[in-house]
């Protein structure tokens, strides 16, 4: 994993210190100039291009500063796991404590978190850094000053505020594509269908044939089920005896583009009694269908249709991308000779 520096933020912010509202000159202190790289590399004590939330503007500051906040909105949904931030000049207009708020598009908050500066009530403070409990489908951050001392408040002196904020975004470390083979396009639909019939992203056909919970698609390849944008996992059960076909009967979409879709992901089951024509869930550049499926002997199961999945961007892991099919599909030696029975005529319908 690696941390990316988030660009193209716009803010909003509980106040900003106008000068001119208390008889000064100078242009107003306001939330967007965090944003500005000249403040990493500015004279430390030119303060006309910090932010300063006006606390005899805001009620619930003064004495306290309990209550300031800006909040940074983010050109996409992130994983957020690292915020670094350089407060004010001067002691006067510096906090102790920081809650750093992580929320969804919707604005419910994923997480919440408590910042402690160590570089406080001093002149011309450093920028700190504080890693965050990674929080993936994050597209606002709201920074809430929790706690400051007497001296930063207490009188109209003190402004609390910040020059420079920054966030970081983890992006899991791609490996290299595979190569597709020669003739067969990479950016190709896969599915998984029937009893089940398997179609990977280079186009090869195979059964599956062993019964259990079998990993379809996990974007990027090799990385651990909590740091992945996508997984896709099925459930196939055997329904009849020891050589009785298999099926699909659960599915769970998860990762971080899932979580930033529905929260928890997405959970598919055949005891779902699902009405309507299913529809195309778009992650990321993938997009995925389920669709139930019956027998002509009635017994439920679920397929699963993809599209895009070799233009992810990462390596696709999984049955559906470059992960080796040989053993889930070979069937049990026992079976071999039943199985090549029961096949012979079989049919079923999806509706």
């Amino acid at each position: 994993m690696k941390s990316v520096e988030i660009t193209g933020m716009t803010c909003t912010a509980i106040s900003e210190y106008d000068p001119s509202s208390h008889g000064i000159s100078g242009d107003p202190l306001i939330c967007s100039n965090v944003f500005l790289d000249s403040n990493d590399a500015r004279a430390p004590d030119d303060e006309s291009f910090v932010w300063a939330a006006d606390n005899e503007g805001a009620p619930t500051k003064l004495g306290t500063c309990v209550g300031i906040w800006i909040e940074l909105t983010l050109p996409a949904e992130q994983t957020i796991d690292v915020v670094a931030i350089r407060q004010r000049y001067h002691p006067e207009d510096q906090g102790n404590e920081m809650s750093v708020s992580l929320k969804s598009s919707s604005g419910a908050v994923l997480s919440m978190q408590t910042i402690t500066f160590t570089s406080v009530n001093l002149i011309n403070p450093h920028e700190e850094a504080f890693a965050l409990t990674p929080t993936a489908g994050v597209k606002s951050i709201r920074f809430t000053f929790t706690k400051a001392d007497t001296a930063s408040c207490g009188s109209a002196g003190g402004y609390l505020g910040a020059k420079r904020i920054k966030v970081y975004s983890a992006v899991p470390t791609p490996t290299p594509a595979p190569t597709p083979e020669p003739g067969v396009s990479a950016g190709g639909g896969a599915s998984a269908i029937g009893d089940p019939h398997l179609r990977n992203v280079y186009g090869e056909r195979f059964d599956l044939m062993k019964e259990g919970k079998h990993v379809l698609i996990n974007i990027p390849r090799g990385m651990s089920a909590e740091h992945v944008w996508l997984r896709v996992q099925a459930d196939a059960r055997r329904l009849g005896g020891q050589c009785a076909d298999m099926y699909f009967q659960e599915l769970n979409v998860t990762g971080s583009w899932a979580e930033a879709k529905q929260a928890g992901g997405y959970h598919y089951s055949v005891s779902q009694n699902l009405g309507g024509t299913p529809e195309w869930i778009t992650f990321g550049k993938v997009e995925l269908k389920v669709v139930h499926g019956r027998t002509n002997l009635g017994l439920r199961y679920l397929n699963v249709y993809v599209k895009n999945l070799g233009r992810s961007g990462f390596a696709v892991g999984g049955l559906l991308g470059a992960d080796d099919h040989a053993d889930v599909s070979l069937p049990p030696e026992s079976c071999l000779q039943t199985m090549a029975l029961l096949s012979a005529g079989r049919s079923s319908e999806v509706f």
